[in-house]
């Protein structure tokens, strides 16, 4: 097979784009600022979304975009610079062209925010970045295995994407990796790691190519996206769901990840 190593310009919208849409979370009484930022030096913006936590006890009326916070002072620093977020009127967040910040392997970013007479924040580390993989198969009834180094020098946490094309049908198609989505080298740290995902075995004409994702990340990261994977917001008997937190004085997650892309040529 032949592994081509792709640079992914990537958005935060991708990397939730296999979730469920989650509202705003429900913890107390206490209204708190909620604040979500994923960035990645892939990413075409840096953008952070601001809103109030509600009662987990209240009524819940649906109208989430009233949640949103739209005069709050957000900041981004790497301890040398610091540069300011607008709000986006028309997408509903903060937002800067990646351009304006850049973000460095190994460096230190805090998010700040101000709003409500209140004052959060989080922070952050960039990860290492997968470079190349040490294998990838896809057999006939696509089925893929994807294995690669882990780095040694910390803790490391995955998680594994991937997609089937198929250009004469026009048709693309996600595999399913079940618990082997989320890796940590845990008791593993510097091995070769991999994981398994299963395609549609009856796919029509199979597929041309897949392309493999390997998000490196901190275990918050992991843990929150987890959860998020398991739950079901349309079950009005489902407890509220408490996701990590890292922002410090409210709710949310401010994360720094690396993502790799690699397209596979099916055999």
């Amino acid at each position: 097979m032949k592994i081509k190593n792709l640079l992914l310009a990537l958005g935060i919208f991708f990397l939730l784009a296999c979730e469920e849409e989650v509202p705003p979370p429900d913890f107390d009484e206490e209204e708190k600022l909620v604040v979500n930022s994923i960035i990645s030096p892939f990413s075409e913006e840096i953008i952070v979304e601001v809103s109030v936590s509600r009662n987990a006890f209240g009524i819940i009326d649906g109208d989430f975009e009233s949640d949103i916070v739209r005069d709050a002072i957000v900041t981004i620093s790497d301890g040398t610079r610091e540069v300011l977020i607008p709000f986006d009127d028309d997408q509903l967040h903060y937002s800067i062209p990646s351009f304006l910040f850049s973000l460095d392997e190994g460096k230190t970013f805090l998010l700040s925010v101000e709003a409500n007479g209140e004052s959060v924040y989080g922070e952050t580390i960039l990860p290492k970045r997968i470079t190349e993989l040490e294998s990838v198969t896809l057999n006939q009834n696509n089925v893929l295995n994807v294995t690669w180094q882990d780095f040694t020098e910390s803790d490391n946490y995955y998680r594994i994407l991937a997609t089937g094309f198929n250009s004469e049908f026009q048709f693309s198609e996600n595999f399913f990796f079940e618990s082997d989505e989320f890796i940590s080298d845990t008791n593993r740290n510097g091995e070769v790691l991999s994981a398994r995902g299963e395609g549609n075995e009856f796919a029509t004409g199979g597929y041309d190519n897949v392309t493999v994702r390997i998000i490196s990340s901190s275990s918050l990261y992991s843990d929150y996206f987890r959860i998020l994977k398991n739950f079901v917001q349309d079950d009005p008997f489902a407890d509220p769901v408490q996701l990590p937190s890292n922002i410090v004085g409210g709710i949310g997650i401010f994360e720094a990840v690396q993502v790799s892309e690699f397209t596979v040529e099916a055999p």
